[in-house]
């Protein structure tokens, strides 16, 4: 599907470039959040329940995402002045699979 590749070369753009920007931006911080899936409404509520128990049952952290575990992994981007340059992998452990 077209839209996935799109989509995967955009975000490996985005992960290349939050650490380059951080060096050239020094010492404004840059960081880069690479989510997981994530039930929000841009799932029909079927989709939502069926990914819910399958992150439960499948990631490490036995766990279905959401918008506020994005959010708190964004605040504590924000708050710890000695992070730069990082890429933050907020997926449950997907990425361990």
């Amino acid at each position: 599907m077209i839209v996935c590749s799109v989509m995967n070369a955009v975000q490996a753009g985005v992960i290349q470039l939050g650490p380059s920007l951080a060096v050239e931006m020094a010492p404004i911080r840059v960081n880069v959040i690479a989510p997981g899936v994530v039930l929000t409404n841009a799932w029909s509520e079927a989709e939502r329940t069926n990914l819910a128990r399958w992150m439960q049952e499948s990631l490490p952290a036995q766990h279905a995402g959401t918008a506020e575990d994005l959010a708190q992994a964004a605040v504590s981007l924000l708050t710890n002045r000695y992070i730069t340059g990082a890429v933050l992998t907020v997926d449950g452990g997907l990425h361990l699979l």
